[in-house]
This record gives C-alpha cells, structure tokens and sequence, in this order.
C-alpha cells in the first residue's frame, strides 16, 4: 500500500528553476486522496495538485514521482 504524495511532485520553468507543491492542497476536497491508503491496483483519479509559482512563470514540465525515493518521470505541459 501507499498514498498518494503531493510534495514528492515538482513543476519546472523555462529557466529550469524548480517548484514545489503548495501544502495548500490539504484544505481543498481533494485533501482526503492525499491521505487516504491506496491499495495495489486501485486508481485515483483526479487529484489537483497545487503550485505556488509566479504571475508569468512559463511552465515547462512537471515531474511526477510514485514515492519520494522514486526517480519520476517528467511529463511535457503545453
């Protein structure tokens, strides 16, 4: 089992500059799948994910990670 990690999540500029989850996430109606034990096989499905970046920042990709020790994947935003 594991549950779903909101600050093993990170968002890259087009500087390269990286950014972590806002812990804002936690007051939203989202806050229980962040807590909540998430057994082999089962899926959850749309879970926001908050970042405090900017006005303007330029996004380019963001890097999502099954566990803190995971090596992620990083995923192209357009």
């Amino acid at each position: 089992m594991q549950r779903l990690g909101c600050s093993c999540q990170f968002l890259f500029n087009d500087k390269g500059q990286q950014f972590v989850t806002s812990p804002a996430i936690l007051s939203t109606k989202d806050a229980l799948k962040y807590v909540e034990w998430i057994n082999p096989g089962k899926t959850v499905k749309n879970a926001s994910v908050l970042f405090d970046v900017p006005p303007g920042t330029k996004v380019l990709n963001i890097e999502l990670h099954d566990s803190p020790s995971s090596h992620g994947v990083r995923v192209k935003l357009s």
